[in-house]
């Protein structure tokens, strides 16, 4: 089930740009493209958030955690329900978790509460608050004028910490003006580079998910005569690494045989133990019972992307391919017990 989550008293995201959003300017969010962006502020894309268990429980434990952040540093925390508005650009939008204020009462600052999956603490204890958060809290202290801004953070059960932030003016001058060219070209159709990787990819997918039987194109120009060969030239490199990965796996299967594991001393430790998994016989079902196969059959469609070579002599080799290993023999059994 999809869903927003959105408090009374906010504003729409296509209205402007929020928090949430910096990250995915910045080029560094994983999940989403500033092209994908653009479509979803133009109203040309569905940018709904799927409510999921996790986002659920972090919200439902947003009051506890700031409970605790007001109980550890002493200030006084509270909730306003309204979306802040830039001073200049009313299209920079923040809706922050919470207010703060420090014990004298003489500053107001930002409050965002997470709660984090205890494996990604050393993110924040080791190498500090990660990149797209401080960026999302240098954008809101730029859309409240607040001089400082603190998260407080659950990891896992029973681990709290906190940060506090001073405004960045560079950083913020820098978001600004980002903002400011994004949003200039939401407005007047303009869209920015297609950004690829794992995000870009999946938004392809998305945007073109079925093709038109018959239809085909003509590809032409520099630019794609250099990609094509280029990922032609992948795909070989990749067939031969493969190939030579095959090769290794094979030559330590040969030299473990029976045993389970083997170990070289603390460079590496190989697994190779039974397993057994329960499948569904189709044949068998299909066979047996026929009507309650068709029954239970859905179709599924998705489009496969292939490419094949028309002439191969004009694919370069990659040069950036190592030797192959020379393979050995030689092992040590051991037994486990030793």
């Amino acid at each position: 089930m999809s869903a927003t989550h959105r408090p009374p008293g906010t504003i729409k995201r296509t209205s402007g740009i929020g928090g949430s959003d910096i990250a995915v300017l910045c080029g560094l969010s994983k999940y989403k493209t500033p092209y994908q962006l653009y479509l979803e502020k133009r109203g040309e894309l569905d940018g709904e958030i799927e409510d999921t268990t996790r986002l659920r429980f972090g919200r439902r434990l947003e009051k506890p955690v700031a409970d605790e952040f007001a109980f550890i540093t002493g200030r006084k925390v509270w909730r306003e329900r309204t979306t802040q508005r830039h001073p200049v650009h009313k299209f920079l939008l923040a809706n922050i978790d919470r207010w703060q204020e420090k014990s004298d009462g003489a500053l107001r600052g930002v409050y965002e509460g997470k709660t984090v999956n205890y494996n990604l603490r050393p993110l924040w204890t080791q190498g500090g608050v990660p990149d797209s958060y401080y960026l999302q809290l240098q954008h809101y202290l730029s859309v409240t004028g607040c001089q400082f801004g603190s998260f407080g953070v659950l990891f896992g059960l029973d681990d709290f910490h906190f940060f506090d932030i001073d405004r960045d003016e560079q950083t913020i001058q820098t978001l600004t003006n980002l903002a400011v060219e994004f949003w200039r070209g939401v407005k007047n159709g303009t869209p920015p580079d297609w950004t690829f990787g794992e995000a870009g990819h999946a938004l392809a997918k998305r945007l073109y998910a079925k093709a038109t039987p018959k239809k085909a194109i003509l590809l032409e120009g520099v630019e794609a005569e250099v990609k094509i060969k280029r990922l032609l030239q992948l795909k070989q490199a990749i067939k031969a690494r493969e190939a030579e990965e095959k090769n290794l796996t094979t030559w330590l299967q040969v030299q473990m045989q029976d045993a389970e594991i083997a170990t070289f001393f603390n460079l590496a430790k190989i697994s190779w133990k039974n397993s057994t998994s329960n499948r569904i016989d189709l044949t068998a079902l299909k066979a047996k019972y026929p009507a309650i196969a068709e029954e239970l059959t859905k179709p599924s469609e998705s489009r496969r992307f292939l490419i094949t070579v028309i002439d191969s002599s004009v694919i370069e080799e990659d040069k950036t391919i190592d030797q192959p290993f020379i393979i050995t023999s030689g092992v040590r059994a051991i037994s486990l017990d030793e």
